[in-house]
């Protein structure tokens, strides 16, 4: 014990400021004190008013990015989709689910982040005759898409000045 200090707090034989500057108590700063930084309130009302562009400029950077990421994906992944249509009944011919598919595959755009062309799919499928409702359609890889749709049946021949018609059980010409 006699070689750095003893309980009492008196030195011993190592007297002195210890080596190493990080180990020494800093002074307290005073109210005003210039010559260590300025002084307190200025640098609290410089980082409140900091805080606000900051997180301004976090959101800008993340919008931003994801709409280039959004861009970039679409230009690389530039195929045409595969268009699925699930529940097909046995009656449909090719020819009209082939018909049904061109539909969607006309409004679907190339790009995989592009959601208003699944939605202008969705209102054309909507105008389709042989369509009652649209159950959802969904991209289920970035170049396949999967249409759900509710059928609408013939169950009559209605015979009119220009031909024959067909007409679901509501009296919708198909």
């Amino acid at each position: 014990m006699g070689l750095f200090s003893n309980r009492s707090g008196k030195k011993g034989k190592r007297g002195g400021k210890p080596k190493r500057s990080w180990l020494r108590a800093k002074p307290a700063k005073q109210h005003g004190d210039m010559e260590r930084g300025g002084s307190g309130w200025m640098r609290s009302v410089l980082s409140v008013m900091l805080l606000p562009v900051v997180m301004a400029a976090i959101v800008a950077g993340l919008w931003y990015g994801q709409r280039a990421l959004g861009e970039q994906i679409g230009r690389s992944k530039a195929t045409v989709p595969t268009v699925v249509l699930h529940d097909v009944p046995g009656w449909m011919g090719t020819d009209r689910a082939d018909s049904i598919r061109r539909v969607v595959a006309a409004q679907v755009s190339t790009d995989p982040m592009d959601q208003r062309s699944l939605a202008a799919a969705v209102a054309a499928l909507s105008e389709n005759p042989w369509i009652e409702s649209v159950t959802r359609i969904e991209r289920s890889r970035t170049d396949r898409v999967e249409v759900f749709v509710v059928y609408r049946t013939p169950i009559a021949l209605v015979g009119a000045r220009d031909g024959y018609h067909l007409v679901d059980r509501n009296g919708h010409r198909l």
